[in-house]
């Protein structure tokens, strides 16, 4: 699911587990629907920014603890939010804090 984010230049991105991919799929496709490309022609490869397996394990919904995460991919950035039942995916150019 895909909402524009408090900024023109930014957008919302919501993964529930229940989905039937893995959470580093959803982060893709919302870079990708950002900067409006086709990810076969990326410049750029997700596990050369950050471990794919790492973020699934952070965010097992079986945990307590509650996680954030960003990471700049090329031009935007990445952040992502445990929210309990889901991660808030937010690509933006504003580094969030």
């Amino acid at each position: 699911m895909s909402t524009p984010g408090l900024y023109e230049d930014e957008r919302h991105h919501l993964y529930l587990p229940d989905e039937k991919r893995m959470l580093s799929t959803p982060v893709l496709d919302a870079v990708a629907e950002y900067e409006d490309i086709d990810l076969m022609e990326a410049d750029f490869r997700l596990y050369d920014l950050i471990d794919p397996s790492a973020l699934n394990i952070l965010f097992q919904f079986n945990s307590e603890a509650a996680a954030t995460v960003s990471f700049a991919v090329s031009e935007p950035y990445v952040f992502l939010r445990d929210i309990g039942n889901g991660v808030e995916i937010w690509v933006s150019n504003i580094p969030h804090g």
